[in-house]
């Protein structure tokens, strides 16, 4: 990933923004194409800088239209109360990257329209302006017509019924509102993507056997663009998380500080993330919240003025449903986890939660091969 401002992501009204270091050789591609190939076709007679100043403007504005979308998606989640990781953009379009899962099929599938219909309202905007350009400028016509399009296609393609995109997580959606079960969902969506994927190949096959008129190399395209992506994304569809795979453990015996050492030595603002447990004769009695010492070394202080009483939100106990039940507003990102008063480490709350909740509805979701 690229990094703006030495070292740090760009960071705008709140969100991150990470772009892939090979999405700046794409863009020279496309203002190529654009240049020297799209606009010299739709256009005649002028000047070779003037298609270069309607390519790279048109791949600027479509880079744009990308961030759009992406913020469709980051604003009803915010609305939604589920944090943004970040928004990256890559070779061929970007993500909104949430911080964890919607505890409801409902917001998963506002989250997942959001997008495309960011790109729609776009493309609605831009279709009157496009009408008045046209009779008297109409070169810029042609550019704010192809925008026009790409929002279009932005729509239409990411609703797709194939995971990961759009599409996909919205039908992933309905059928855990209809089964009321996520994990069986995913694994409804796998299959089903699979499936769409198999009838768009075959529809390509038919039409080159039978009519041969051009659509069948694009339907091809299409088809093992889908099976890649779908690939990639079917452990997060297909394998349901045990509990050991979601929890860092941590010895019961251990000091704080040297629970604080090992946590310092993970990814950056880890510690600042996490709240760290005080056991004291294998008893749960406190908690030392990590962005309080985030800065200061554990040798320099003593870690003792920062005890505080542990409090729901703090913590999440397993064998009882008023630690992790949905209203629950979590202290920090990662916090201990308890089982019967006995610590098991330290876990993404959200992520543990929506795995205990899911656990609660049923026990037999998993999908071997």
């Amino acid at each position: 990933m690229v990094r703006f401002f030495k070292g740090k992501p760009l960071v705008l009204g709140g969100l991150r923004f990470t772009i892939d270091p090979l999405l700046p050789v794409v863009m020279v591609m496309l203002a190529w194409l654009l240049s020297e190939r799209y606009y010299p076709q739709l256009i005649d007679f002028e000047p070779r800088w003037v298609y270069w100043v309607l390519g790279i403007s048109s791949t600027v504005l479509l880079i744009f239209s990308i961030i759009i979308h992406e913020l469709g998606h980051a604003v009803a989640a915010r609305k939604l109360n589920v944090p943004i990781e970040r928004i990256h953009l890559f070779l061929f379009g970007g993500m909104a990257e949430l911080r964890h899962r919607p505890l409801r099929p409902s917001d998963e599938l506002l989250i997942s329209l959001s997008g495309p219909m960011a790109s729609l309202i776009l493309a609605l905007l831009l279709w009157p302006f496009m009408l008045l350009l046209k009779p008297y400028f109409f070169v810029e016509f042609h550019v704010v017509q192809f925008i026009l399009y790409v929002n279009l296609l932005l729509a239409l393609f990411n609703m797709i019924p194939v995971y990961p995109l759009d599409g996909g997580r919205s039908l992933r959606a309905m059928f855990w509102k209809y089964t009321d079960n996520y994990f069986r969902a995913s694994v409804n969506m796998y299959r089903t993507g699979s499936m769409i994927i198999g009838l768009i190949f075959l529809a390509g096959l038919v039409d080159f056997m039978l009519f041969d008129n051009g659509w069948s190399v694009w339907m091809g395209l299409l088809a093992l663009y889908l099976a890649y992506t779908a690939y990639s994304a079917r452990n997060e569809l297909i394998q349901q998380p045990g509990l050991q795979d979601l929890i860092l453990n941590v010895d019961p015996d251990q000091k704080p500080k040297q629970i604080v050492e090992r946590l310092k030595m993970r990814e950056d603002s880890f510690l600042e993330r996490s709240i760290i447990p005080v056991m004291t004769d294998e008893r749960f009695t406190a908690v030392i919240y990590g962005k309080e010492i985030s800065k200061v070394s554990p040798d320099a202080i003593d870690l003792e003025q920062y005890y505080r009483v542990p409090v729901l939100g703090d913590y999440v106990e397993i064998s009882d449903e008023s630690s992790f039940f949905k209203d629950i507003r979590f202290t920090a990102e990662y916090i201990p986890v308890l089982s019967n008063g006995v610590l098991k480490g330290i876990c993404n709350a959200h992520e543990l939660r929506f795995w205990l909740l899911e656990q609660h509805k049923n026990q037999d979701i998993f999908l071997t091969g």
